[in-house]
């Protein structure tokens, strides 16, 4: 029996191998069986199944916001998958796809000379996706530990940049993901038609600042220069998205409180 097998070859999954034996969905929520933690990704962005009664392979693209890439080919809808191929979801998570024999499954679940055996699992119902589909090593399937919440900002944070009548527009940034692009979608909407629909993100942590192109059009720069992983964003830098530029700046948060 051929089982298919994924292997992460970019972002902070690299390296990791999975093993598919009928369906594997992939997106940016926990409960997903590949967990993508990105601003990029969709909740649930596509999925690799076994069509039992054809017994074929296919790459599902599941409407994501940034697309799925199948040997350098967007998607829409299912494709047929056969031995190899080189699978791309928003335009930065590379996998390789192969079909693999049943036997190297299980040549990786056997223990190492000398070592105790794994307990065995706990029984678990024939609906239970996570448990039957994929098998990771230990630290790999874990769920990321819960962040503690950052502490409250002392600033207020707003990005600054000028409408296509020539306008300003003054927009506050919120603690978390802030995603910029021209779909309705976006926290902040830019009307602009050098704008992809999902450009970039700046992210909020505190009064910490982040930018992260989003697998844009015509790129995202920060002082000039194109930004290709997450950058530290402060009041001095330029923020350019297509020919769209912008700027930071803070002032002290509202407490809502009344004087004494």
């Amino acid at each position: 029996m051929m089982i298919a097998k994924l292997t992460c070859k970019t972002g902070p999954l690299a390296g990791s191998t999975f093993f598919v034996r009928d369906e594997a969905v992939i997106g940016s929520t926990p409960d997903c069986t590949i967990y993508l933690r990105s601003g990029i990704i969709s909740s649930r962005h596509a999925r690799i199944f076994l069509d039992t009664k054809k017994g074929v392979w296919f790459l599902e693209d599941l409407k994501s916001f940034n697309g799925t890439r199948l040997d350098g080919e967007n998607i829409s809808g299912k494709k047929r998958l056969k031995t190899y191929h080189v699978i791309v979801l928003a335009n930065m998570f590379e996998f390789i796809f192969q079909l693999a024999p049943q036997e190297e499954l299980e040549e990786k679940e056997k223990p190492e000379p000398g070592k105790p055996p794994e307990p065995a699992a706990p029984e678990v119902s024939d609906d239970d996706r996570m448990a039957r589909t994929i098998l990771l090593d230990p630290i790999q399937a874990a769920v990321p530990p819960r962040e503690s919440p950052p502490p409250a900002p002392a600033m207020e944070v707003y990005l600054k940049f000028k409408t296509v009548k020539g306008g300003e527009q003054s927009v506050l940034l919120k603690q978390g993901d802030n995603t910029i692009g021209r779909s309705t979608t976006s926290d902040i909407l830019i009307d602009n038609p050098s704008i992809s629909r999902h450009h970039a993100v700046l992210i909020l942590q505190g009064d910490s600042l982040r930018l992260r192109d989003a697998g844009s059009r015509n790129g995202t720069f920060l002082d000039e220069r194109r930004v290709t992983a997450e950058m530290p964003v402060t009041t001095e830098s330029v923020l350019t998205f297509g020919l769209v530029k912008a700027t930071v700046s803070k002032q002290e948060a509202h407490t809502g409180e009344g004087s004494a």
